[in-house]
């Protein structure tokens, strides 16, 4: 089985350091052999999950997201992204750190997305949701412009930007190291809980951690929280069931939910 992600030099000083490419020159291996024994560490490694303890003790309300590592002081925009179907900018903060600012429903559904995964035990990006924010320089937005008013920007979800050499590369579904793996198949089951019904590959990242094995991580969670429904298929114009549409409406979900 070949891996789809590229594989950067972080990635091979990671297992070299930890002595898991057992002695061997990774230049000596074969693409096959390489990828046989990432897949073998990674198979004995919690990259995709660990034990968040007693989940009563955890803080969901701010989760993975560290109020004091959250954003703060003046930000300043940098640029519009244009990617995706949600709007989204970048700004930066007055210690330096750049931040994609996420706007529209997806930004709530997705930082309480978080919450959830986090406190079951997998991986997450940080998310901070905000009422508002003051954004210095910003320009005239060709997505979002309904939730800006002057330098005010509305419902907003601030994820830090990643440095490029953290991302090793993208994971299916189909075909992970960790198939058949109780951890899987409670991702699984979560990805039903909270109905995310984008599950491409391109939303999900593997990340370079020092010290630790990567992180598998469901990297946008934007559209749980929708609605099961039925949609057309314009291309075969047929009927598709689609166990999960974007509505992305807390107060919805969780009323036909729970109640």
């Amino acid at each position: 089985m070949r891996l789809d992600i590229p594989l950067s030099a972080s990635f091979v000083l990671l297992f070299s350091a930890s002595g898991l490419l057992y002695g061997q020159n990774p230049a000596d291996l074969t693409p096959a052999e390489r990828d046989k024994q990432i897949i073998d560490v990674l198979r004995g490694t919690s990259s995709l999950w660990r034990d968040p303890g007693e989940i009563e003790s955890l803080n969901l309300l701010h989760g993975a997201s560290r109020p004091e590592h959250g954003p703060a002081g003046q930000l300043v925009f940098v640029k519009e992204d244009a990617a995706g179907a949600t709007p989204k900018f970048e700004v930066s903060a007055e210690n330096g750190v750049h931040w994609k600012v996420k706007l529209g429903k997806e930004a709530q559904s997705e930082t309480a997305a978080t919450r959830l995964l986090w406190a079951a035990g997998y991986f997450v990006d940080q998310a901070y949701y905000l009422p508002e924010i003051r954004v210095e320089g910003l320009s005239k937005l060709t997505r979002g412009k309904e939730f800006v008013k002057g330098d005010v920007v509305s419902s907003v979800r601030l994820e830090p930007v990643r440095k490029p050499q953290e991302f090793i590369g993208n994971w299916s579904w189909s075909d992970t190291p960790f198939t058949g793996m109780k951890e899987m198949n409670g991702l699984r089951i979560m990805m039903a809980l909270i109905n995310n019904w984008d599950l491409k590959s391109g939303n999900n990242a593997i990340y370079a951690v020092e010290g630790e094995a990567p992180h598998y991580v469901v990297s946008d969670l934007g559209a749980s929280f929708g609605k099961t429904g039925v949609s057309v298929s314009a291309r075969g114009r047929k009927a598709i069931w689609r166990t999960m549409l974007p509505q992305n409406s807390l107060t919805k979900w969780t009323a036909k939910k729970w109640t």
